[in-house]
């Protein structure tokens, strides 16, 4: 399992204010769940639900 280091994301999201980007996604789960939301809204929720209650604790 691949984690962003804390350092990673700061710079990410310092970088992402600096170019003005109004979103800045941090990993692989955040472009999903982006990619998700803006595909179906209406279900994005329910499918967020779903995942996890798959994720093991």
């Amino acid at each position: 399992m691949l984690i962003t280091t804390a350092e990673d994301a700061a710079t990410a999201i310092l970088d992402g204010v600096a170019r003005g980007r109004g979103r800045v996604l941090i990993g692989r789960d955040a472009r999903g769940a982006d990619a998700i939301a803006r595909l179906v809204p209406a279900l994005a929720p329910r499918i967020g639900a779903w995942l996890g209650s798959r994720t093991p604790s």
